[in-house]
């Protein structure tokens, strides 16, 4: 293990070198041990478009879940 930290949620990453110069990353998030990234298998542009869509998705379910629980439903209209 080359580093670790502690993260926002509590729990571990740390990260180690891979075979090719950069490094994987991995966290107790799921899994001891779960592999999060591998700099060797995907850009980090690509990381942070994943992550960027993932966010965007996240808030277009939250604020369609909002509007439907504002929704009257059928059986109070009477």
């Amino acid at each position: 293990m080359n580093g670790s930290v502690t993260l926002p949620n509590g729990q571990t990453m740390w990260w180690e070198p891979n075979e090719v110069g950069g490094r994987r990353y991995y966290t107790d998030e799921c899994a001891v041990g779960h592999l999060v990234w591998d700099t060797a298998c995907t850009d980090v542009s690509t990381l942070l478009a994943a992550i960027t869509k993932e966010y965007e998705l996240n808030i277009k379910e939250h604020y369609e879940r909002r509007k439907e629980q504002a929704r009257p439903s059928r059986s109070r209209e009477g």
